[in-house]
């Protein structure tokens, strides 16, 4: 009996020859891309995922994915889950302070020195709200993530309290330090706001952050003074 070829049977091995060249093909693009380009597009995405799912809900497989790679690649360029999220967050809080400091050294006086950097700060969180969200995450029940973040907000700390004390403010090492930790407190609270009221306009929420910051250190420094003054006369009068 003769066999009649079955129709399609060469076209499945065509099938399956465009197949081995899609699958070569992606692997050969996957290739041309440098590494310092493939890591920068895994970053970006895994910035995506991590603001979608959080921390713990995020997977490796899935940067993986929606990057269009395998996970032995991204493997390549980040050890851990939780080395990749570390990364992004250093980068986004890099990306953010840069701003800030840029914003407040660019100030006429105090006032315009803490709206310019408060401003910063909230155009940075509104156009870049995954990004922000790394910085507001459950992942830092992570000890090592947590570790990181609390060095990052000490060292704005510390920053903020010298540039009170180049100001000329006169208050003592203690109070620049509570000052500077206030200061830190009322941008991520009024950051919150912003996220929570999608209408609202950063420059306003920025004029009244820096209108509550100067007024309070001026009371601050007033009241310092005063208390001064008045060990001074209690010195004088023994």
């Amino acid at each position: 009996m003769k066999v009649e070829s079955c129709p399609g049977r060469s076209g499945s091995g065509d099938i399956h020859s465009d197949n081995s060249s899609d699958i070569h093909s992606e692997k050969k693009r996957q290739k041309r891309m440098p590494a310092s380009e493939r890591r920068k597009q895994l970053q970006a995405v895994a910035v995506e995922v991590f603001a979608e799912r959080g921390y713990r809900g995020a997977s490796m497989a899935e940067v993986a994915a929606r990057a269009g790679v395998t996970k032995p690649v991204i493997y390549r360029h980040f050890s851990s889950k939780k080395d990749l999220y570390l990364e992004i967050m250093e980068d986004a809080a890099d990306r953010l302070l840069s701003r800030v400091w840029v914003g407040v050294e660019g100030g006429a006086d105090p006032y315009e020195a803490a709206k310019r950097g408060f401003l910063a700060y909230f155009e940075f969180i509104s156009r870049y709200a995954d990004a922000f969200q790394l910085l507001q995450s459950e992942a830092f029940q992570e000890e090592e993530i947590r570790e990181n973040l609390e060095a990052l907000r000490n060292g704005v700390i510390e920053r903020i309290a010298k540039f009170i004390a180049r100001a000329g403010t006169g208050l003592p090492t203690p109070d620049r330090k509570v000052a500077a930790t206030c200061i830190v407190g009322i941008a991520e609270l009024a950051g919150r706001h912003l996220i929570l009221e999608k209408g609202e306009d950063p420059e306003h929420v920025a004029r009244v952050a820096a209108s509550m910051l100067v007024g309070g250190l001026e009371d601050l420094m007033q009241r310092c003074k005063s208390q001064a003054d008045s060990r001074v006369g209690r010195l004088a009068g023994r």
